[in-house]
Parts: C-alpha cells; sequence; structure tokens
C-alpha cells in the first residue's frame, strides 16, 4: 500500500474507518471490551 502525503480523500477515510469498526467489533466480540487493544484492532485493520 502507497501512503500519501496529506489528507486521505473521504471515500478512503470512510473505508479506513469502516474496516476499524469491523475489525473491533470482531476483537470485542471474541476477546472481550478489556482484552482488546488498540494495536489488536489496527493490525486487525491492516493499518
Amino acid at each position: 500500500m502507497v501512503r500519501r502525503v496529506g489528507r486521505p480523500c473521504q471515500s478512503d477515510a470512510l473505508e479506513t474507518r469502516r474496516r476499524l469498526l469491523d475489525a473491533a467489533r470482531e476483537s470485542f466480540t471474541t476477546r472481550g471490551y478489556d482484552n482488546t487493544t488498540n494495536r489488536e484492532i489496527a493490525q486487525a485493520a491492516g493499518i
């Protein structure tokens, strides 16, 4: 994935948000809220 300088376009930002929320939901469901880290969510979302 190529990193671009500056703010992401809105469609990219929305896609990233969707991936993060999906990854968080999955992790919260399987590991629980207290056992989930931001790092795990970001890694699962491919960020």
